[in-house]
């Protein structure tokens, strides 16, 4: 998870949700969080053990349905309030049913320069404990 694509993909969704929206509010800040969610969302999948196929397939179809059917994005919503109750950490912004932003998932093949795990790999990496 500490690679530099994930690393940037995190500080981009910050900034751009904590700052960049609430100073410009459009469509391109909209979408640099789909593109940034992609990516981090496909990177923890893998960190998890899934194959980049696997992890590129469950964002992919996962996104899909959360901004093409209004069933599913409604799930997605009450999810979001939920875990953010849970947290203590007030009442999310909604996430819009929008096609357009399917262009995020343009962004999956920037996985290819994440590294997969090895299964029985450390997670520390070289020289580190796990």
């Amino acid at each position: 998870m500490l690679h530099p694509v994930t690393l940037s993909s995190l500080v981009l969704l910050l900034a751009n949700d904590h700052w960049a929206k609430a100073a410009f509010a459009n469509a391109v800040t909209g979408k640099l969080s789909d593109l940034a969610g992609v990516v981090l969302l496909s990177a923890m999948f893998m960190h998890l053990g899934l194959s980049r196929v696997a992890a590129a397939t469950l964002t992919g179809v996962g996104f899909t349905l959360v901004k093409v059917v209004p069933a599913v994005n409604g799930w997605w919503n009450d999810g979001y309030v939920l875990v953010y109750a849970l947290l203590g950490l007030g009442v999310p912004g909604a996430t819009r049913a929008d096609p357009t932003d399917l262009l995020a998932l343009g962004a999956l093949p920037l996985l290819l320069l994440v590294p997969e795990r090895r299964p029985g790999a450390a997670s520390g990496g070289p020289g580190r404990p796990p």
